[in-house]
């Protein structure tokens, strides 16, 4: 009997049917999938993704188990997104530092809250961090700050850049639109704390 998984907080299945593959997808056992690898070589093979017509291989796409975890550094406790912008000025309280809320987790990843009663998460059925009136239920295009992206920690360069969306630094919203801000800043302790001090170990 083939193991199967589920994503922590989230709508999506990994699993193996009759066939080489392993596959990602909302429905348990279904031939609609979004993600497929090779089951036999799963941590080592390249993931394929579904783009409407065709499996296209994805090689920046990695799976990890626990073991190789914990080789990894470990998850994050606070972030704290900042401004100069106008993104303060219309959304103050969705910035500042956001703790972790044990146990609470969304679309496979941590939820943090900040003092205001702010949420940063990636709600179920979204792509991109965001900040939330609630940790739950919001719509697509309800975050009043957000990321292009949804990386697995919300300080990581890439989560402020999308080639899809033509996107280059994190947003706030504005009259129902995305306002591109580059002054916003966003940090993670320990991840932040942990890059900062590699890179002044190698000058």
């Amino acid at each position: 009997r083939e193991a199967v998984y589920r994503q922590n907080g989230g709508t999506f299945w990994l699993y193996q049917k009759t066939g080489k593959y392993a596959y990602v997808s909302t429905s348990l056992g279904s031939d609609q999938a979004y993600l497929r690898v090779e089951a036999e070589n799963i941590l080592l093979a390249s993931w394929q993704f579904w783009d409407g017509q065709s499996w296209c291989e994805d090689k920046e796409l990695k799976l990890f188990n626990w073991n190789s975890l914990q080789s990894l550094p470990t998850v994050c406790r606070r972030i704290t997104i900042s401004s100069k912008g106008t993104g303060m000025t219309y959304h103050k309280d969705s910035f500042g530092s956001f703790n972790r809320v044990d146990g609470f987790y969304q679309s496979g990843r941590p939820v943090f809250a900040n003092k205001a009663g702010k949420f940063l998460t990636v709600q179920n059925g979204m792509t991109n961090w965001g900040v939330f009136d609630e940790p739950r239920g919001g719509k697509s295009g309800g975050s009043n700050v957000g990321s292009p992206a949804g990386t697995v920690c919300p300080a990581d360069h890439e989560a402020g850049q999308s080639k899809r969306f033509g996107m280059t630094s994190w947003f706030y919203r504005f009259d129902g639109k995305c306002v591109p801000d580059q002054t916003i800043t966003v940090t993670c302790d320990p991840h932040t704390k942990m890059l900062n001090s590699k890179s002044t170990t190698s000058l």
